[in-house]
Formats: C-alpha cells, structure tokens, sequence
C-alpha cells in the first residue's frame, strides 16, 4: 500500500472499473499508485508525512468558533 496527497479529485477507469479520488490523504495499492494518471494528479508521501498530515487534519484539532474570542461590535 502506498500513501499519496491527492492534489484534486479525479477519477479513474482501471479495466472496466471506476475509482473515485477525493483531494487529500489516500491509501492505495502500490499498483495504483504507479499509475501515470494517478502521478500526475497526487504526490507521493512517506509514512511518516501521511502520519503527520492525518493529525493535522483529525477534527478534534481543528479550532472551535466557539472558543474564539469575537470582537464586539458597536
């Protein structure tokens, strides 16, 4: 299994079948991950990089508004 960055979606048909790729972190088969279409349209990460970058994108990381100071208007 390979990790890639898919830099936008696209699909692609592989001997009949479809396989949807959404923008983002995306685990395939080496297989795949070789394919010229996919090279072009992702990049390659590391373990480590697709480790880093699923933390940086789980929800609980992400910033509530609600605990956002807001300027008071008026």
């Amino acid at each position: 299994m390979a990790w890639l960055n898919v830099l936008k979606d696209f699909r692609l048909n592989l001997e009949g079948s479809i396989k949807v790729f959404k923008a983002g972190l995306q685990e395939v088969e080496d297989e795949v991950a070789q394919h010229w279409y996919v090279r072009e349209h992702s990049e390659p990460l590391s373990p480590k990089q697709a480790k880093a970058l699923q933390a940086v994108s789980e929800p609980d990381q992400a910033i509530d508004p609600a605990t956002v100071d807001q300027k008071s208007e008026g």
